[in-house]
């Protein structure tokens, strides 16, 4: 008959509920390894999100200088100020803003430009346009 301690390291053995150190730690390294692969893309995604919500606020913009032009009779080469723009968003000019923007403020996020002047974003100019 065995010692208690050999008994006990058997009967663990056997234990068809419990996992060894070797199992977890086998199912721990997948873990990690599938992390480290999947980070990357999930920046990937969030920066395309973020620059498409920036777009889409350059869109809005550009269809509100033009809307402006057209209703007041001005030229394409006026430069609507943010006042001009306000009564052609629902929620107001000033909640438009590019996500990137620590400010979170429409005028440190965009230029609004002359009316034939595509808007720009001032955080990210390169990668954020229409």
């Amino acid at each position: 008959m065995g010692s208690w301690r050999e008994e006990r390291v058997s009967k663990v053995l056997r234990d068809p509920f419990g996992f060894t150190l070797l199992e977890t730690s086998v199912v721990m390294a997948i873990v990690g390894f599938v992390i480290v692969l999947a980070l990357p893309n999930f920046v990937t995604i969030r920066h395309q999100a973020v620059a498409k919500a920036c777009a889409r606020n350059l869109s809005l913009i550009q269809q509100a200088k033009e809307r402006y032009a057209l209703d007041s009779g001005q030229p394409g080469t006026v430069v609507p100020v943010a006042g001009d723009l306000n009564r052609y968003f629902k929620a107001g000019i000033r909640k438009a803003r590019c996500p990137f923007d620590p400010a979170r403020s429409f005028h440190t996020s965009y230029r609004v430009n002359a009316v034939n002047v595509p808007p720009a974003c001032r955080k990210n100019p390169e990668r954020h346009r229409l």
